[in-house]
């Protein structure tokens, strides 16, 4: 055989062989794309489930959020009203615990009053402003409605109404923020009013 078909059948050999090697590493490529495609598939799935379940558990806390007082306020079937009635509730009590300030102080006791006195009847509002008694120092008191649109101030503090002839009563009229509801003041200060962590 001579020179120029020995070179002819061992560049066919080896096109051949090249030819084979391709297809065998196109089937390895073509497997590992399969196995890729099929591991992709599994992670999206896993993604999405997982997905799912980080949305279930955001509902789940923002209803927590939402019911953390569920029980705080009781559902009343009337609403109270009267100077004197309102009186009368809050002469039952005194603090049991001292004032501390930064701990257990006006907020805090404004926050606990408030509620106490609209589980028992009586809408009230809780305010932060200049202290009424010209101090210029921060306060907090609360608003009680005693007849239909007509508010009485409560000292918190003092477990007292406000009367007119007190000489800042109209000052307690001047204040920076009312809150409704024990959710607006924690809304707007989380620390000040939690009562319940003193």
């Amino acid at each position: 055989m001579d020179m120029a078909k020995k070179a002819l059948v061992v560049g066919i050999t080896i096109l051949g062989i090249l030819f084979c090697t391709s297809i065998v590493l196109l089937g390895l490529a073509y497997s590992r794309i399969d196995q890729f495609e099929i591991l992709l598939s599994d992670c999206t799935t896993e993604l999405q489930h997982t997905r799912g379940e980080l949305q279930q558990t955001e509902v789940v806390l923002e209803t927590t959020e939402q019911n953390k007082f569920f029980f705080y306020y009781t559902e009343l079937s009337e609403q109270r009203y009267g100077v004197d009635e309102l009186d009368d509730v809050l002469s039952q009590y005194v603090w049991a615990r001292e004032y501390s300030e930064h701990v257990f102080d006006c907020t805090e006791m404004s926050a606990y009053l408030e509620r106490y006195l609209e589980n028992n009847g009586f809408n009230t509002i809780i305010v932060l402003g200049k202290s009424p008694d010209g101090s210029g120092e921060g306060h907090a008191w609360l608003l009680v409605e005693v007849t239909p649109g007509k508010y009485m101030p409560v000292e918190a503090t003092l477990f007292s109404i406000v009367y007119w002839k007190n000489p800042y009563f109209d000052d307690y009229f001047k204040y920076q923020a009312r809150f409704e509801s024990i959710h607006e003041a924690l809304d707007d200060k989380p620390d000040e009013f939690d009562w319940w962590q003193s």
